[in-house]
């Protein structure tokens, strides 16, 4: 419960900030003092800087799995979601097909399935995609969709290929806020 709260309160923090930026989206070179006089403001930091997507939170594992070589996964985390299908479907059936010996079709509804990839809102019933636990894992639900007893794959069931065979973490999750264990340090 405690995670559906932090993506609830996430969201709402994002959407605020979202908000609060294009509220704010007007020029601000030029104000009047009372008497008349102008001011020039500054641009903060932040508006000064240029700023790069370089990743994203959708789906865990879905440029991992079905996005090919480096090249397209850069592009991939850089690019907007709504383009997915249009610039990523012909790649990630490919790759699907290749790597997992999948037919054209089954490789198009897996693609079908997981593009776009964003983090879908759900009330984490156990639905797929539906939202996700941190302890939930994600890769093994996806090799699932693949090489499950109902998986898409050609040679499904294969019970080898469904799980990456790692059950867990090496450092439990905390109880409290920021949830995550501290990071290995080399």
């Amino acid at each position: 419960m405690r995670t559906l709260h932090f993506y609830l309160w996430t969201v709402t923090l994002l959407v605020t900030a979202a908000l609060t930026v294009a509220a704010c989206d007007e020029d601000r070179s030029e104000l009047l003092e009372p008497d008349g006089a102008q001011v020039q403001l500054s641009k903060t930091p932040l508006e000064s800087m240029t700023l790069t997507q370089q990743d994203r939170f959708g789906i865990p594992a879905i440029n991992t799995l079905f996005v090919s070589a480096a090249s397209d996964k850069n592009a991939f985390n850089r690019a907007a979601p709504e383009n997915d299908a249009s610039d990523f479907t012909a790649i990630a059936v490919a790759t699907i097909m290749g790597r997992f010996a999948v037919s054209e079709a089954n490789a198009t509804a897996l693609a079908g399935l997981v593009l776009p990839d964003v983090q879908p809102l759900g009330d984490l019933s156990g639905a797929l995609f539906a939202g996700r636990r941190l302890s939930d894992d994600v890769v093994d639900l996806v090799l699932g969709v693949l090489f499950g007893p109902t998986g898409l794959s050609d040679a499904a069931p294969a019970p080898g290929l469904a799980s990456d065979f790692v059950d867990g973490n090496d450092k439990p999750f905390l109880a409290e806020f920021p949830y995550l264990a501290t990071p290995h340090t080399p």
